[in-house]
């Protein structure tokens, strides 16, 4: 995920256009190539349909992208909505195939055979390639570790109540040295009562027998022992989507024995490029 120093906001569109003249595979599916003014035209299900369908042309055509379909939906979100503010008319002509080959080479994640960092230089040329290495050193040092082969980035933490919890350790990210970003599955144990569950929320009205499992992106600080829930999207058995939710930042403090404390139990443990450990950083935030 893209990790963002504090007077960094999104990555300038310009920098996305500039990748034009590389797209590392043939012709993409037509539906990537709509420009980035009518992504926010489109809902979650379609923008969550179309990143999949071009990351699966991508895999055809020798490229492997690991990072998940609703990872890239939430960068192209933030990335567009940024040019939106700037009035940057140039930006948003640009195809959403272009800007995913610009957000996965900046990530390490578009693996076609070449070195990700020799890669990453040819896509992004020699001035924005200096600024990419400038502003964010953790995605540049991620182009300098070796490729770790993992067929499964979804790893069991454990379980809470009636949810058995995994987290997406590809997804992991820092957006300051305290707060970390992840994207989290729970899925019930118990169905049924896990419908019931549903139910009281509000929420899988639409097919709740064929409901499945939750994808949430979490944001917690790991200083302040708090979190917030960005995105909760609801999945059928087949993979389809049921309902997708948004949210504004809502820093609320982190429950014992819930789903988000055992998920910050392991974030908040994880080292950071700096070979820091959050755990630490808590400890010196509160002295």
């Amino acid at each position: 995920m893209i990790i963002f120093p504090q007077r960094v906001k999104i990555i300038p569109m310009l920098l996305l256009i500039s990748a034009f003249s590389i797209l590392s595979f043939g012709s993409a599916k037509a539906q990537s190539k709509f420009p980035a003014s009518e992504w926010v035209k489109k809902d979650t299900r379609f923008k969550i349909d179309l990143v999949r369908e071009f990351i699966a042309e991508a895999n055809r055509h020798g490229v492997t992208i690991r990072f998940s379909p609703e990872y890239y939906v939430k960068e192209l979100d933030s990335t567009i909505a940024n040019s939106i503010r700037n009035n940057d008319e140039r930006g948003l002509g640009s195809s959403i195939g272009i800007m995913i080959h610009t957000i996965a080479a900046m990530d390490g994640d578009w693996d076609n055979g070449e070195n990700r960092l020799e890669h990453a230089k040819k896509l992004l040329g020699p001035d924005n390639f200096t600024w990419f290495k400038d502003m964010f050193p953790q995605k540049y040092a991620r182009l300098l570790e070796e490729r770790k082969e993992d067929p499964d980035p979804w790893k069991r933490l454990g379980y809470s109540r009636n949810l058995d919890i995994q987290y997406n350790a590809v997804s992991l990210s820092y957006v300051s040295k305290t707060i970390a970003r992840v994207w989290a599955k729970t899925q019930y144990v118990d169905i049924q009562e896990g419908l019931k569950d549903l139910k009281v929320r509000g929420l899988g009205k639409k097919d709740p027998e064929k409901y499945d499992h939750d994808l949430y992106l979490y944001k917690i600080d790991c200083a302040k022992n708090t979190f917030a829930i960005l995105s909760d999207y609801l999945y059928r058995k087949d993979g389809s989507l049921i309902e997708a939710h948004d949210f504004p930042d809502r820093w609320e403090a982190i429950p014992p024995s819930s789903v988000i404390d055992v998920i910050s139990k392991t974030v908040c443990a994880e080292p950071t490029v700096t070979g820091r450990t959050n755990p630490n950083i808590r400890k010196e935030s509160n002295e």
